[in-house]
């Protein structure tokens, strides 16, 4: 069954810094819809939203976990896996090749200032698709929605779904009680389109990073 392209949004402004569009957006949302399976902090995530004081410790929790300690809690994904660093320009011209054919702006009115490859970023695009595909769909457009979906496994595979899960693994995100479900879900997310695409990503994680130093090294031996 094909998601709702909302819950990829509002995982996309829960994953990222929760700023002044954080609550307007949000309650929008939730009033017309609650996404399938957020019962497990629904209730934390109102309370953030009604109360100003619990958003600023949100906003100051956020930066102390994905700023201040982003070089074990990155939100990013080029700081994953084998080679980081090293294929980073070639993996954040791949991202802004798929934002470009879809039509997928960043930093038009400063809403957005995360770089290319931020999961919260991600995650919006891919909302996008989901929107381009059921679109297509009820206007039977095969072509179209063939190249959407192509485009759907292919970011899952080369992108989304590989780095998400890490995030969730990193010891402040599973410390926090608010940003450790929020991860679990987004993950869910991620791993049920890749079920349902029949997509099988090669996971990232922050374990398995090494140095630029230590690989350049070991091409030469």
């Amino acid at each position: 069954m094909m998601p709702k392209p909302t819950d990829f949004i509002v995982a996309s402004f829960l994953t990222a810094y929760p700023d002044n569009y954080f609550c307007d957006s949000l309650k929008d949302i939730l009033n017309c819809q609650k996404p399938k399976g957020i019962d497990s902090f629904y209730l934390e995530l109102k309370s953030y939203i009604e109360t100003p004081q619990k958003l600023n410790n949100l906003r100051s929790d956020y930066i102390d976990i994905f700023d201040h300690g982003k070089e074990i809690n990155s939100p990013y994904e080029t700081s994953y896996g084998p080679y980081k660093g090293m294929n980073k320009t070639i993996d954040l011209s791949d991202l802004m090749g798929f934002y470009k054919a879809f039509g997928f702006e960043l930093g038009v009115d400063d809403k957005r200032r995360d770089m290319a490859d931020h999961v919260s970023v991600e995650l919006e695009f891919y909302a996008l698709l989901l929107m381009k595909e059921a679109y297509l769909k009820k206007h039977n457009d095969k072509e179209g929605t063939e190249i959407v979906l192509d485009a759907c496994k292919k970011f899952l595979k080369d992108h989304l779904g590989r780095f998400i899960s890490a995030i969730g693994n990193r010891p402040a995100v599973l410390q926090h009680s608010f940003y450790s479900k929020v991860f679990e879900w987004s993950a869910v997310l991620v791993a049920e389109e890749c079920k349902r695409l029949n997509v099988t990503p090669t996971p990232l994680s922050y374990d398995s990073l090494i140095s630029e130093s230590e690989d350049f090294n070991c091409r030469f031996k």
